[in-house]
């Protein structure tokens, strides 16, 4: 079974009514309705950036059930170094808190949209941290996400000098037919 979570504006751009709505579903959903449901997976996504509920993003990791979370971003919390320290690293005490075990993904969007409107450094920043202080936690996963035919992956993985790309039919859970695989 899958569950979503899907956190989004209303059509009214209204921030009051759906931060209310938001932290009233995540508070009983979390609980009554995502732990009951026995699910394989939870993707939490947005129609915006969920890390501007961080508070609620920090609740979600530590207490629902789950046997792989999934945590959409823009990475726009990662434009600065420190920052981006800071939110993988509270990000990961409260995956540590679990009860339950889990495999959570932070799978950032990477594509030419993202890039031209918050840029690339984030990206980096975000990897960076990954790699010095998380590589080696199996459980604790940075996952890159594109839209097929974007090559902006390619292009900063080709920057970056420190990357091993290669394509393959390989599929998994929610991936498309073809995936691009990146080794560091």
């Amino acid at each position: 079974m899958r569950f979503a979570v899907v956190l989004h504006k209303c059509l009214h751009f209204c921030e009051t009514l759906i931060e209310h709505i938001f932290v009233y579903a995540i508070n009983i959903m979390y609980n009554k309705y995502i732990n009951k449901s026995n699910n394989g997976y939870l993707l939490v996504i947005g129609g915006g950036e969920p890390f501007k509920k961080f508070k609620q993003i920090t609740k979600i990791v530590e207490k629902v059930k789950t046997d792989r979370l999934i945590l959409v971003t823009n990475g726009m919390w990662g434009q600065n170094y420190q920052k981006a320290k800071s939110v993988i690293f509270e990000l990961y005490e409260h995956f540590c808190k679990r009860e339950n075990p889990t495999k959570l993904i932070l799978r950032l969007s990477v594509d030419k949209w993202h890039v031209k409107q918050i840029g690339k450094e984030l990206i980096n920043n975000i990897i960076d941290i990954y790699k010095k202080y998380f590589y080696d936690e199996p459980d604790f996963e940075l996952q890159l996400h594109t839209l097929i035919g974007d090559e902006t992956i390619e292009q900063i993985m080709n920057e970056r000098k420190d990357f091993e790309i290669f394509k393959t039919d390989e599929t998994g859970i929610s991936d498309n037919e073809e995936v691009i695989k990146i080794f560091f």
